[in-house]
């Protein structure tokens, strides 16, 4: 399934840096996922493995990686930058203080999603819904791709509020009765009220963090907004930021 990740990385100091083999980022990314996964319990996927290493904006396609099998025995995922071609990517993020596992929320949708998986055959026509919507939810990756490389920030907009809505959905015939989250969905809301042209969870759902797509120029406005909301709603622990995109991942430190 493709999916679409972004990146803020800060900087600092760092010493005894060494620079990194072809490969070797791919290899700390997937042993990061099977030590969670392994030795933690922890059930996710390889994004947030990947992204903080290799940085930037990014398209990335996890074809083949479904029942997560020892490292080379599947393919690394594909990390397309696309920073290059966006001159400008207007964000707001805000967390809204809610704390939660991920993997509370992930364990039983993947282990519902495989089950229809293997009773379908992998078919998505013959599938049933987690099959059919986790489809729909791919779609809206390659199609965003497309969306901002050619400069559309309106359709790419939509194509995040998809998305959002085809999450909430997935997740309340999961049995959250909240689907994608109260506050999640409370704080979109506020954004795409203040004008956010989309606006999804990030992560699990069912609390962390959103973020959104604002017109150029209009991060500030829309970023006071999810502000006044979370005081609204009572979220003390809130937070709103206006990030910026960065062209390198991380940096591993020997020692």
């Amino acid at each position: 399934m493709a999916n679409a990740q972004f990146q803020k990385h800060g900087g600092g100091k760092h010493l005894g840096l060494h620079a990194r083999g072809a490969g070797e980022d791919e290899d700390g990314a997937e042993l990061a996922q099977r030590a969670e996964e392994k030795e933690l319990n922890i059930t996710c996927g390889f994004a947030d493995r990947y992204v903080p290493l290799f940085g930037g904006l990014a398209y990335i396609d996890y074809r083949g990686k479904l029942f997560h099998a020892p490292i080379k025995e599947e393919p690394y995922c594909a990390y397309e930058p696309l920073l290059k071609f966006v001159d400008h990517f207007p964000l707001v993020m805000c967390s809204t203080g809610v704390q939660h596992k991920s993997g509370d929320v992930h364990r039983p949708m993947r282990a519902c999603y495989l089950d229809e998986f293997r009773q379908c055959g992998g078919s998505y026509d013959s599938g049933g819904f987690m099959v059919k919507i986790m489809k729909a939810i791919g779609d809206t990756a390659w199609r965003g791709k497309i969306a901002l490389l050619e400069g559309d920030l309106e359709t790419f907009g939509g194509l995040m509020n998809e998305n959002h809505r085809l999450v909430d959905e997935m997740m309340r015939y999961c049995g959250f009765e909240q689907g994608a989250g109260e506050a999640n969905n409370r704080i979109i809301r506020a954004g795409l009220d203040a004008g956010a042209l989309g606006a999804k969870l990030t992560g699990a759902g069912g609390g962390g963090s959103v973020f959104m797509m604002t017109r150029p120029g209009a991060e500030r406005e829309v970023a006071e907004a999810l502000k006044k909301a979370l005081d609204e709603y009572g979220y003390r622990a809130g937070k709103v930021f206006v990030p910026s995109l960065v062209r390198e991942g991380g940096i591993i430190i020997d020692g």
